[in-house]
């Protein structure tokens, strides 16, 4: 099984696109069929639910805008027994993006639904402390000048879920030889 850890900023980019919805749902397959385990931080569900409002409504003036120049290249250059139809179908559009449609409301919902579909796996004090040590060796992610908590936390829950993995995959291996 493969354990797959995402980002915040990941899930954020992808729930910005409502194209992204068929790679959601293959995620959703291969979970369902047991190929894929995802590991979910308290971080990561922290993080998306703070940002989901904003990246909607981002998602939404990016869709907006995209309309407007379609409806300025219509009115421009479109023929004019078809002007009328195809405004009044790009009007209509366009409003139930400005409402909320399925269409930019759909993939963060997916995605949201995958977050909270598990307990997701707590900052303990033990990852918090090599988090600081991390910091104060100035590793990886913490060569950088900026604020890597949250990277390097997701890095020692990371690190946490593999050694697990590990030993008991070893375990296995004894049992059966």
């Amino acid at each position: 099984m493969l354990h797959l850890l995402i980002d915040t900023c990941i899930w954020l980019d992808l729930s910005k696109d409502y194209r992204s919805q068929p790679l959601i749902s293959a995620l959703k397959d291969l979970i369902a069929a047991g190929e894929v385990e995802l590991i979910i931080p308290q971080i990561v569900v922290d993080e998306f639910l703070r940002n989901k409002s904003r990246v909607t409504a981002e998602a939404q003036r990016s869709l907006q805008s995209h309309f407007r120049l379609v409806r300025e290249a219509v009115n421009q250059f479109g023929a004019d027994e078809i002007k009328a139809p195809t405004l009044q179908g790009l009007n209509e559009v366009d409003q139930k993006i400005a409402t909320g449609s399925d269409s930019v409301l759909s993939v963060v919902d997916s995605i949201e639904k995958l977050l909270l579909a598990q307990a997701p796996v707590p900052t303990t004090d033990a990852v918090k402390g090599r988090v600081t040590d991390r910091a104060l060796a100035n590793l990886a992610p913490y060569h950088r000048a900026k604020n890597s908590v949250g990277d390097a936390i997701l890095v020692e829950i990371y690190a946490d879920i593999v050694a697990r993995s590990d030993v008991e995959e070893r375990a296995l291996r004894l049992r059966y030889t």
